[in-house]
């Protein structure tokens, strides 16, 4: 007999086993390790909104999964989304379709959540393109000299954040969420930790008693007690002003710290330094310096194609004029194929209830969807590279820039 459910309390310390030998750089190789570990899942499994689910074969749990109810900002609507994570299967039991399983799981229970996104961190890319996931945006990371940084910013207002200043940085997050595609809210538990003393730092940009902007980072130690670079895991400004406060500080620290390490998917951040170079010394043909380094990694799956669209009726989507029919094909969740006609005018996508004429039919999976809806990925690029079909090609230009959004999908929580 098979299940999937919440671990129990009693079972969570055999999940840090599991976790343990599915992910040795977490670096759970003692008893006393294995048992903080254990502790801390506990603690976690009373947050309502993050809950730990297992799968269960004659009453063993072979596998277990992190599930997250979010909120998006998905062009400017917010709509419900749903996130898995920390996926572990017993390594005596890897192949026999757990995490398969875990994640079929996952979407149905999504869906029954009313979720219209499931997004998760993928351990491998191609293993979740088989169960309907779309690359995210690429996420790019800058490493730029502090002297390079503009001195144009007024660093007296940036001071570091502690407990007492929770209030006034959930609402500069809200503030931000509320204007910026793709960022997910923050649950209670997040904003805790962003102000709670430890490794990390954290420091906010204030005009008058409010917060219009933070970044918190880590130190990254150089190889020597002189060296050492600050990585930044949050940069979050509602303008320039915040911005560039914080960018003055960064250029502050350039007597002791080597590179400013931002990751990030914006890939106009190198206009900010006035030498972007990275430092690796690396050059592509013909001479082009190294700027960053990007990757793949973020997947976003609909779960309800037809629902997400009308959720978006009237959101931002590009201009030009047509009909379109779009055929959406899920293997993996058949009952969310869907075959919708698409009225586009105004900047506005709206579903039509009958079946009226278009100027062309695009036709995709629901990977490439995810991919095209979020703003991840346009319909010339996964035309071009043979994801997505349309059936008059001269309308081509005109549907891709429908469906493009200003900005890639902005993205900074961790799970």
């Amino acid at each position: 007999m098979q299940e999937v459910r919440e671990i129990a309390l009693d079972d969570l310390q055999q999940f840090a086993v599991i976790v343990g030998n599915a992910y040795p750089s977490f670096g759970l190789d003692t008893p006393e390790a294995l048992q903080r570990f254990g502790e801390r899942l506990r603690s976690e499994q009373a947050d309502p909104l993050a809950r730990y689910y297992g799968l269960y074969r004659d009453g063993a749990l072979l596998g277990g999964m992190r599930l997250y109810d979010f909120t998006m900002n998905m062009r400017g609507s917010m709509i419900p989304a749903a996130g898995v994570g920390l996926v572990a299967v017993d390594l005596a039991h890897k192949k026999q379709h757990v995490a398969r399983d875990m994640i079929a799981f996952f979407l149905e229970w999504a869906r029954r959540r009313g979720a219209l996104l499931a997004i998760l961190y993928a351990f491998r890319p191609d293993f979740y393109a088989q169960m309907g996931f779309g690359y995210a945006a690429k996420t790019h990371q800058y490493r730029i000299a502090p002297a390079s940084l503009p001195a144009r910013g007024d660093r007296s207002r940036v001071r570091f954040l502690g407990p007492a200043d929770r209030e006034a940085l959930a609402a500069c997050y809200a503030r931000c969420v509320a204007v910026t595609h793709g960022l997910l809210a923050k649950r209670p538990a997040e904003i805790d930790a962003l102000v709670t003393p430890g490794a990390r730092r954290i420091v906010g940009y204030w005009q008058g008693d409010q917060l219009r902007g933070y970044m918190s980072f880590l130190f990254q130690r150089g190889a020597n007690v002189l060296l050492n670079d600050i990585d930044i895991r949050e940069l979050i400004y509602e303008d320039r002003d915040a911005l560039f406060g914080m960018v003055d500080f960064l250029r502050s620290q350039a007597d002791q710290i080597q590179r400013i390490i931002i990751t990030t998917q914006d890939d106009m951040l190198h206009l900010l330094a006035d030498d972007p170079r990275d430092g690796q010394h690396l050059i592509l043909p013909h001479v082009f310096h190294q700027s960053n380094s990007s990757g793949i990694g973020l997947m976003y799956r609909a779960l309800d194609t037809t629902g997400l669209l009308r959720t978006l009726d009237g959101r931002q989507f590009g201009a030009g004029t047509c009909r379109l029919r779009l055929v959406v094909h899920d293997s993996f969740v058949p009952k969310n194929n869907a075959e919708l006609t698409l009225a586009c005018a105004n900047q506005q996508l709206e579903v039509i209830e009958e079946r009226a004429m278009v100027d062309a039919t695009i036709t995709l999976d629901v990977a490439a969807f995810s991919s095209l809806i979020t703003g991840a990925a346009t319909l010339r690029g996964l035309y071009t590279y043979g994801r997505a079909d349309i059936s008059d090609p001269a309308l081509l230009p005109t549907a891709s820039q429908i469906f493009a959004t200003p900005t890639p999908p902005f993205f900074t929580t961790l799970f």
